[in-house]
């Protein structure tokens, strides 16, 4: 074998070759070796190992070395899943994972940019016409009222090309704002409008309040203490879906210790301390004005004096506030990417790329719409 082979493996690693297991790091030196052996060359000439090379190779790890069968990732998967697994995540996704996989993501970043074989899609700034523009600029000019609310909405429609290419050129989002304030009128209603055109392909899965009802049932830990039920599963979520090497602000940590699990997403304030709180240099979150818990009017913050009133809908907001990011372009909160990922993904019918933490979610999800049958 290519291992045996190797001088540097036998000088340095050669207890592996008479049935010794292997640490992490000696699994990567040994996949190191193998796939530089067998894809360097070929890959430097625009060829990419199939996913059959791949798992044949991760199976041929284990004919040599039948006892690297205790590596495998969890109890269900096959022997050789440390190595390589093509695990189906949903009747239409799949997931190629393991550290020959990861090796090979490795290569494809050495090779000469001429040979790629797939190169970084670069999404192109669309034209706008005359029509769009006279469209933007009428939509501005009416007010936000229940009179105007057709028309308003028409001109949105009309209007789209001109918010999308601001999104893709990058565009401050006040920038945005000053060019269609509508999209903080109505509720967020204009938000949702504009995510639907933006996002023409995807298809929801399950409606918010489903989502919400079968994550209930994911964490054993119990947050009484809030009052709506929908901002507790989020909540509970938010507290399932770790972020690691994400830091919290130092003033979340003065707030009580279920109340610091939900401060990305969703704060409180009285009302007294309204207006002092919205000049307040934080990021974008679901404000809510009460005492601590309670159900009230809630607010999207977006940036000191940029906010979003959306009334007293709980399961309305968490609908606006996770679809506002990509509507005004604004990068998602270190702290909120797993959850704004699982939400996009399950309820909305996104493709994001997800972490390990967000498909082990998946992976429930997944379970039990099995379960019931709908496969959701």
């Amino acid at each position: 074998m290519v291992l045996e082979q190797n001088l540097k493996f036998r000088q340095k690693y050669y207890s592996i070759l008479n049935g010794g297991i292997p640490d992490h790091n000696t699994q990567l030196e040994m996949v190191r070796i193998v796939c530089n052996d067998f894809f360097r060359d070929k890959m430097k000439n625009s060829y990419y190992p199939s996913t059959m090379e791949k798992a044949d190779l991760a199976k041929a790890f284990l004919r040599a070395f039948p006892h690297l069968e205790v590596t495998r990732v969890e109890l269900n998967a096959p022997a050789e899943s440390a190595f390589f697994w093509h695990r189906k995540i949903s009747d239409r996704r799949s997931l190629n994972q393991g550290h020959i996989e990861r090796r090979i993501t490795t290569m494809r970043k050495d090779v000469p940019f001429a040979n790629r074989k797939f190169h970084r899609y670069i999404e192109c700034i669309p034209e706008v016409s005359s029509s769009a523009q006279l469209a933007a600029e009428l939509c501005a000019s009416l007010e936000a009222s229940a009179q105007n609310w057709a028309e308003i909405s028409r001109h949105m429609r009309d209007a789209f090309p001109v918010l999308h290419k601001m999104v893709i050129e990058k565009k401050n989002f006040r920038h945005v704002i000053s060019k269609f304030p509508h999209l903080k009128s109505f509720s967020g209603a204009m938000i949702l409008q504009a995510f639907n055109h933006m996002h023409p392909a995807c298809i929801p899965k399950m409606g918010m309040q489903r989502f919400l009802a079968d994550s209930l049932l994911l964490d054993k830990t119990e947050y009484p203490m809030f009052k709506c039920v929908y901002i507790r599963a989020c909540t509970m979520l938010l507290g399932t879906l770790k972020s690691r090497g994400c830091k919290r602000p130092a003033e979340d940590l003065d707030l009580p210790s279920r109340f610091i699990v939900a401060a990305p997403l969703i704060r409180w304030v009285e009302e007294n301390n309204l207006a002092g709180y919205m000049m307040c240099q934080k990021d974008p979150h679901i404000l809510c004005v009460g005492q601590h818990g309670d159900m009230g009017r809630f607010y999207i913050f977006l940036a000191p004096q940029e906010y979003i009133e959306c009334g007293e809908d709980s399961l309305k907001v968490l609908e606006v506030f996770f679809k506002v990011f990509p509507v005004l372009g604004i990068p998602v909160p270190s702290l909120l990417r797993n959850l704004t990922v699982l939400v996009q993904n399950r309820v909305f019918g996104n493709c994001l790329p997800e972490s390990s933490t967000v498909q082990k979610i998946t992976k429930r999800f997944y379970e039990a719409g099995l379960a019931r049958g709908d496969g959701l």
